[in-house]
């Protein structure tokens, strides 16, 4: 009887243990970059509430849709990354600029033949240069 009580114990106790560990926090992705440092390069801007979806490759897709149904595609600044709950961007030093949802003014420059990584369906493409508010 105390064996059969032990043993139970035991098996509550592993499986709090390895449910715990199944229970992941944000996860990380991909984002589509360039090589250029942020806030370089161009100077104009782009307003909107800002989208996003998760690819099953382990990339994401942001963009700005200032009108339905035009959308921007957003490539980022080399080093930052999505993150999820909630779906948002970071950059490389782990600090959250904006989440999807939010209405975002973006400094930065249409790109031309450049396509964001995950992103498939966009009127054009936007290379983010900095983060200018998110609200």
């Amino acid at each position: 009887m105390v064996t059969q009580r032990r043993f139970a114990v035991i098996a509550v106790c592993l499986v709090l243990i390895f449910g715990a560990c199944g229970m992941n926090g944000p996860s990380t992705y991909r984002l589509a970059t360039t090589a250029a440092s942020p806030g370089d390069g161009y100077l104009g801007g782009l307003q909107g509430v800002l989208g996003g979806q998760v690819n099953g490759d382990g990339s994401a897709c942001l963009w700005v849709q200032a009108a339905a149904p035009d959308k921007t595609d957003l490539i980022w600044p080399a080093g930052y990354t999505a993150s999820d709950k909630p779906l948002r961007v970071v950059d490389a030093s782990g600090k959250t600029l904006a989440a999807v949802g939010q209405t975002v003014a973006l400094q930065g420059g249409r790109s031309v033949g450049q396509s964001a990584e995950g992103c498939h369906d966009a009127s054009q493409t936007w290379v983010v240069a900095k983060v200018m508010s998110a609200k």
